[in-house]
């Protein structure tokens, strides 16, 4: 029996015996029911706010990536549009060297190479002879003297002009200038107005504005402290630093914050996000309130009616109702954000996968797809067992399990070669408790890791070549005295019997003192601090000088010494780093056997650059790999063991990592990674 459903036949009773019981009792049901419809429209209001606040943040840091995109991509357009002039540029110099170009070998040039104007100045700025010769020809002004002398004073022989007005005003124009060997300077342009129409397309100001069009778009806004410096065209002043505390909350924070608040006569939903700390700019986006609103009324109306209907019904059905109608609700918003939550994992930097109940894979971003080497298309939809299989272990565990874990440092093996990852594992169950899906967040560690294992090894190498330099400074003074004694002997002593033995033995001391001697050098030489002289370094040229003096090397052997690398700019010491990759390649070609192969390979990964150097010789065994960098340590008969620890030294004053992956007879390949100069 239930208790709190006594048998209906107590009830006729109660109410035949007392029927004045009826209205106390609908008002105490009522009072009950008006408390429960309160407390459920505020739930509601709270979990809606909370959405929208979600789905806000997920937008504008959605807008703040776009921006930056748009920008960098004018940049990478600019630059390339750089070369291409500077390329034609030291064409037309080379071929004006070879002989004096006339104006119609400029023109010629000009128009195989889509040029605007290529015009040969002396060293006054005076023209000599252009491309082009149309109206006022003889009559221009000379070339900037500020800028012509700027490049004879620079060691710098060519120089990106950029964006220049022609001598009308009415034209853009693109440019480079190069000094001319036979003396003066070779000026080239292009036509820019098109750069500059495709900058306006994709800059932030036409991004605020076509965005602005969304209908629950109200404003854009990106200010700095003191003004509004893009902002769409309905905005004619906002608050700033110094009388919003919201806003100077939100930058001194960094964070984004979000508030309820008026624009134009409208409450709206305001969002505000640090865009450039540096330059303290703000990011702000108010969004209309109208959709939240009407779904909040929407509740009220639906609790209303709940309520009557339980007073009619009962207080089962009509909880039941209520949080039918609630659930729906919820429903409809998370379908509003689930657009907004799908643009924010394609622009995560870690990889998603998610997998449901059955292990099949419902949700890949394009992290994800980038390192496992798998398309959404292929994917989804199948077995994660079959598709990805180095993830898919931890997935499973926890599609057992029924619980989620974090794996903060793991290897996989990959198509690429092993990575280091930290998995974040975690679970969704439905309403019921059943296991609904499984997903993992898979952070990329392998260069943090990499970085960090060489600095560790940097201080421990630091730490033993100081104690090394202690002790040598120790010892060298008695081994001095010891060398200085037993010469002496040598040369003013003879005993009356066994001379020989007694020179031979007064040698080998002479001899082995000179060979302490020079080993104590060797640890002084390690522990001293490398100066470096740090400027922008070719980073090709370092490498091809250092695979031709292998090459001489390699002749006796057959070994063949090969480069595949691309020009990289980096802020380095060339000799230090020159030294780093003799090091490396000599020890490669004393792993190699005859007839074997040794490549330098260089590329940009990110903000770095990468140089493989890689060898098919003899591998270095799993029991030593972890220890070739440390200090004394060598497999070499003869060997110092302070030569990879030179090169580990190097590499981490260039603020740099370099690490090391080999196989016993299939070869070695040691990968450095270097800021590349920007």
């Amino acid at each position: 029996m239930n208790p709190l459903f006594p048998k209906p036949k107590m009830i006729k009773s109660i109410f035949q015996l007392n029927i004045g019981l009826v209205l106390p009792i609908s008002i105490v049901l009522a009072f009950v029911l008006i408390v429960f419809t309160i407390l459920d429209i505020a739930y509601a209001r709270r979990e809606l706010v909370h959405l929208m606040e979600e789905e806000a943040k997920a937008l504008i840091t959605s807008i703040s990536t776009a921006g930056v995109n748009a920008m960098n991509s004018f940049s990478v357009i600019e630059d390339l549009a750089a070369e291409r002039l500077l390329d034609n540029a030291r064409l037309i110099e080379q071929l004006d060297f070879t002989r004096p170009l006339n104006s119609r070998d400029l023109e010629q040039i000009a128009k195989n190479n889509d040029l605007f104007r290529v015009v040969i100045y002396d060293d006054s700025g005076n023209r000599l002879v252009a491309s082009h010769t149309g109206l006022g020809w003889g009559n221009q002004k000379p070339f900037s003297m500020e800028t012509l002398n700027s490049m004879k004073e620079s060691d710098s022989d060519e120089r990106v002009l950029g964006f220049r007005s022609n001598r009308f005003g009415t034209a853009n124009r693109f440019a480079v200038i190069k000094k001319r060997r036979r003396g003066g300077f070779i000026f080239v342009n292009i036509d820019s107005q098109e750069m500059l129409d495709f900058r306006k397309t994709i800059g932030l100001g036409n991004l605020f504005q076509e965005i602005a069009r969304n209908e629950g778009i109200r404003f854009l806004v990106l200010q700095d402290s003191s003004q509004i410096i893009i902002a769409t065209q309905n905005v004619d002043s906002m608050s700033t630093f110094r009388d919003d505390g919201f806003l100077r909350q939100s930058f001194i924070a960094q964070e984004t914050l979000t508030r309820f608040t008026t624009f134009a006569n409208e409450r709206i939903f305001e969002v505000v996000y640090p865009f450039d700390p540096s330059d303290r700019i703000l990011l702000r986006i108010g969004l209309a309130t109208t959709h939240i609103s009407e779904a909040i009324r929407a509740a009220e109306r639906r609790a209303l009616l709940s309520s009557l209907m339980l007073f009619v019904f009962g207080t089962l059905l009509s909880s039941w109702m209520i949080s039918n109608l609630n659930y729906r609700q919820l429903q409809r918003a998370y379908k509003r954000i689930e657009t907004y939550t799908g643009s924010m994992l394609s622009n995560m930097s870690d990889a998603v996968l998610a997998v449901d109940h059955r292990g099949l894979i419902t949700l890949i971003n394009k992290a994800a797809e980038k390192l496992f080497a798998a398309t959404q298309e292929k994917v989804v939809g199948q077995a994660c067992a079959q598709q990805i299989s180095p993830l898919c272990p931890y997935l499973e565990s926890a599609r057992q399990s029924g619980k989620g874990e974090n794996y903060p440092e793991e290897h996989l093996a990959l198509a690429d070669g092993e990575r280091i990852v930290a998995i974040k594992v975690n679970t969704l169950h439905d309403s019921d408790g059943v296991l609904d899906s499984v997903f993992a967040v898979v952070q990329d560690i392998t260069e943090a890791k990499i970085a960090e294992e060489n600095q560790k090894r940097y201080e421990q190498i630091g730490a033993m070549g100081q104690l090394a330099s202690g002790v040598a400074h120790e010892i060298r003074n008695p081994l001095n005295a010891i060398s200085i004694i037993a010469q002496r002997l040598y040369q003013e002593f003879r005993p009356q019997d066994g001379e020989k033995e007694y020179e031979d033995l007064s040698r080998t001391i002479v001899q082995e003192t000179r060979r302490i001697n020079d080993i104590i050098q060797q640890f002084l030489q390690f522990a001293r601090p490398f100066p470096l002289s740090l400027q922008n370094t070719d980073l090709l040229q370092i490498i091809k000088e250092t695979v031709t003096l292998l090459q001489q090397q390699a002749v006796s052997t057959a070994i063949n010494v090969s480069l595949e690398c691309q020009a990289l700019l980096i802020n380095g010491d060339a000799d230090s780093l020159k030294q780093v990759f003799l090091n490396l390649g000599q020890n490669a070609l004393q792993a190699c056997n005859e007839g074997g192969h040794l490549l330098f390979k260089c590329s940009r990964v990110g903000a770095s650059a990468r140089i493989d150097v890689i060898d098919d010789g003899r591998g270095i065994p799993a029991d030593e790999i972890n220890k070739i960098f440390n200090l004394y340590y060598t497999t070499k008969e003869g060997g110092a063991g302070i030569g990879l620890s030179i090169v580990q030294k190097i590499i981490s004053q260039h603020q740099g990592a370099i690490s090391v992956s080999s196989r016993e007879k299939q070869g070695t390949t040691f990968t450095i990674l270097l800021p590349i100069k920007e």
